[in-house]
């Protein structure tokens, strides 16, 4: 990269980030905006089809150099099947991004294309954990519980499965986590450089001199690498941080004396020749919030449940921090009983590996548990039985009243679905002078949600459907909706009963 394109280059670091809300569902057209270091704007599906764009290159380059991939005839995309591996508490629509993102970055000649599988990170690593247990252990029986804690950069995902026959599982408890990945640690570490510095230095060095605070970040990072469990306390460590006080307008030993005369001896800091010095347990403090949020989601949520799992895996880049293992151990000792506390060989690759293993095999995993409620926007006849809340939507149609923007569940949440599991809703017109349906689906974590404006749309292209049919009576005017669940996505199908007239479009929703 020459001096001209090093000025308008932008670094973008954990930008997937900005697809995780911490909410359920939110509207697709929100594209979501990702911050460079430098404070720079940029749409995260710019950002996905450049990195798949580079990712293409590379792939088919490193094919085209080796002799091992040579075949007959050019190298065609149509040969590729493709698996992307995304955090399995995304919401829907923030997998969609990813598709359309592969889309636009030719991988695929559209969004829907079955040459995509969207693999969930935490249901690819419980593939290779039990391929590498059966391998080191010679046994992994049917009817195994196990969990795997996916410890990425920015998520943690976690889901718990059962083993079956032929090596397939099923999904015993639907994906969970949150933003506790290691990420976070780098977050604490940056406000603590703001409580030490300003606000307005660091956001200084943010813009104009980035690669000074990536320097900074780097020489942490390796300290925090190199943290043991045994490790005391009072001992300590120390790294660089020469290149963040370079543009420091200030005097940082005063900054240093400040704090330090606001906080205990045992966490006081040394400043010397552009090296800062801290106690072990003030490394450690960076780290344990994210370690205290996993442990007790595994407390409240999965062991709360499932007492007597035969595994938990510990995957991800983050679960190489040799604080980990001990500390789950440590706090969740009452609750594991016989449960194994296990890292398999290599962590890091565990997804990767296992993507690789649910491309070859997809059907793998026979059965899987709603995260959500789906069901589709509805109206009906108001009856006099009917307790309607005030907020309820009314209109009229001849002599009658109805209500709108009902919300007929199809699915609940937590509710298990076997592969190619279909379900079934007939409607019919509200009048004989309807001329056209059209078939909307929405998503909620609620189970009791009555109205759509309880739920949230999900992207997906609308179904129009022409239910005229002359003078055929209301009641036979049949337009039968299903949703139907396939291996890594849900499609919706609306059929006109009376004409035979069908319409069919993937949600993407890859469950």
């Amino acid at each position: 990269m020459d001096e001209g394109q090093r000025q308008h280059a932008m670094l973008f670091e954990g930008f997937k980030m900005t697809l995780f809300s911490g909410e359920e569902e939110g509207p697709y057209e929100d594209v979501p905006i990702a911050m460079s270091q430098n404070h720079q704007e940029c749409k995260t599906l710019d950002i996905l089809v450049a990195m798949l764009c580079h990712i293409r290159e590379r792939i088919f380059a490193h094919i085209a150099s080796e002799p091992k991939f040579a075949i007959e005839g050019p190298f065609r995309d149509e040969m590729v099947q493709w698996v992307l591996t995304v955090p399995a508490i995304w919401s829907e629509n923030s997998k969609q991004h990813m598709r359309v993102a592969a889309s636009l970055a030719g991988l695929i000649p559209q969004s829907n294309s079955p040459r995509l599988l969207l693999a969930l990170e935490p249901e690819a690593a419980a593939l290779y954990c039990r391929r590498e247990t059966l391998r080191l252990a010679g046994d992994f029986p049917v009817g195994t519980r196990y969990c795997v804690l996916d410890c990425g950069g920015g998520t943690v995902d976690i889901a718990v499965h059962e083993a079956l026959e032929g090596g397939e599982a099923r999904e015993i408890h639907r994906p969970s986590g949150g933003d506790w990945g290691a990420k976070t640690i780098e977050t604490r570490f940056l406000q603590f450089l703001e409580e030490l510095f300003g606000r307005e230095h660091l956001n200084r060095v943010r813009v104009q001199h980035t690669s000074d605070l990536l320097d900074v970040l780097d020489e942490f990072e390796k300290v925090i690498r190199r943290l043991r469990s045994s490790d005391g306390p009072d001992q300590r460590r120390q790294f660089n941080i020469g290149p963040f006080l370079a543009s420091y307008d200030g005097d940082a030993p005063s900054a240093i004396a400040q704090y330090n005369a606001a906080h205990p001896a045992e966490d006081h800091l040394e400043l010397c020749r552009g090296r800062l010095r801290m106690c072990v347990a003030k490394f450690v403090s960076f780290i344990v919030p994210s370690l205290l949020k996993i442990s007790e989601h595994m407390q409240n949520v999965i062991l709360a449940q499932f007492p007597n799992l035969d595994y938990i895996f510990l995957v991800g880049g983050f679960s190489e921090c040799d604080l980990m293992q001990p500390y789950l151990q440590s706090t969740l000792q009452d609750l594991l009983h016989t449960t194994k506390l296990v890292q398999p060989f290599r962590p890091g690759m565990a997804v990767v590996q296992g993507a690789l293993l649910f491309g070859q095999n997809p059907a793998i995993i026979v059965e899987r548990r709603a995260r959500l409620c789906y069901g589709v926007k509805y109206s009906t006849k108001v009856e006099e039985w009917m307790e309607l809340p005030e907020h309820a939507r009314f209109f009229q149609e001849g002599e009658s009243l109805y209500v709108a923007d009902l919300f007929d569940k199809f699915i609940t949440v937590d509710e298990p679905i076997p592969i190619h599991k279909s379900v079934s809703r007939e409607f019919t017109p509200l009048s004989t002078s309807q001329q056209n349906a059209s078939i909307e689906l929405y998503s909620t974590p609620d189970p009791e949600a009555q109205f759509t404006r309880e739920c949230a749309r999900v992207s997906v292209p609308e179904i129009n459907i022409r239910v005229a049919a002359g003078d055929t009576p209301l009641h036979d005017r049949v337009l039968k909706v299903t949703l139907f669940f396939g291996l890594t996505n849900i499609e919706v199908k609306a059929e006109y009963v009376p004409t035979g007239q069908r319409m069919q479009v993937a949600c993407l929703l890859d469950q």
